[in-house]
């Protein structure tokens, strides 16, 4: 696996520009936002992860990104044009998904060459003939052999139906994939391998990624960059490795804590949380505060005035916290 560079290189591109992206849901109970305010850039041939706890707005971005929903205000640009709510099957075509769970995702009384001709056929993709060419040509390059081409989901291992799940995205030469927690619902060894090929395939193909997951331990072995959301606000986001050296958030700074670790010298390394945030995890903030003001152990009154501003950090950093983590990588928690 490749480390995340420290620095946006010169001249790096920006491939999908999010501005001010809202998306309301009303429910009986009141209005939610499921994305407040959401301003991101997303780097051609670059990773961008998502992170935060369920219903923090990982998935609903993504979602906005792919088309299958339409947010409630704010803006999306594609190579500096307004995406349209309605996708065109050109823009479906640069833009492609891999979702999941392997098992769901995949027509189960499908061959796995039906599975994967379908899209080919739908973006232009020859002759049958050239199509099963093509589709040989995409099993060998997410590691399936050809002569799986003729079996059906269930008789593949998680594994096998993610790489044939990843093929599918491949079919129509996408310049960006969405993987939606891609490696959550496989083994450890399993998700390495997954992750290897990611990696390999982007490499390959210049592809962009925008990564959503939970698992802070993958990211570090995939991102270039993060964005850590909760309750639909963007709360810290900058390079891989400056964001896991010293987060500034005090969200960031305990979700880092929570990474399972292997030895003490990783433990040390950690971030230090010493509080318990489960008796408060589902109280909502009140309008107009910080999101994460009811679990926070470190508010300060101006945290309950409006929701924190932006503050650089570095070139490449930024985070909205009133008292946010002190500077340097062996700072405390305090």
């Amino acid at each position: 696996m490749r480390s995340a560079a420290a620095a946006y290189p010169a001249g790096d591109e920006v491939l999908i520009r999010i501005e001010d992206l809202w998306r309301d849901f009303v429910m009986r109970s009141g209005t939610i936002h499921a994305l407040a305010g959401v301003s991101l850039d997303i780097r051609r041939g670059r990773t961008l992860a998502l992170v935060g706890e369920s219903g923090s707005g990982k998935t609903t971005l993504g979602n906005q990104i792919l088309g299958t929903d339409t947010p409630t205000s704010g803006r999306i640009l594609f190579e500096g044009r307004d995406m349209p709510a309605r996708r065109d099957t050109q823009m479906r075509r640069r833009i492609q998904v891999v979702q999941q769970s392997p098992y769901t995702t995949l027509n189960p009384k499908r061959t796995v060459r039906q599975i994967l001709d379908l899209p080919l056929s739908i973006h232009d993709g020859g002759p049958r003939r050239q199509r099963r060419e093509r589709i040989a040509e995409l099993l060998e390059i997410v590691g399936i052999p050809s002569d799986f081409m003729e079996r059906h989901p269930h008789s593949l291992s998680g594994g096998q139906r993610q790489r044939v799940a990843l093929a599918r995205a491949l079919a129509s030469k996408p310049d960006v994939i969405v993987l939606d927690e891609p490696t959550s619902s496989l083994d450890v060894s399993v998700q390495a391998r997954i992750l290897r090929l990611l990696v390999d395939l982007q490499a390959r193909y210049g592809l962009t990624y925008l990564f959503i997951t939970h698992d802070l331990s993958v990211v570090r072995n995939i991102a270039d960059e993060v964005a850590v959301l909760y309750r639909g606000h963007v709360v810290e986001h900058g390079t891989t490795p400056e964001l896991f050296r010293a987060p500034r958030h005090r969200y960031t700074t305990m979700l880092l804590s929570s990474i399972p670790v292997l030895s003490e010298e990783e433990e040390a390394l950690k971030p230090a949380w010493d509080w318990d945030v489960t008796a408060t995890a589902a109280e909502p903030p009140s309008t107009g505060t910080c999101p994460f003001l009811p679990r926070c152990p470190h508010a300060v009154a101006s945290c309950s005035l409006g929701v924190p501003p932006r503050v650089a950090t570095s070139p490449t950093n930024w985070h909205a916290c009133c008292n946010p983590r002190p500077e340097g990588a062996d700072a405390d928690a305090r």
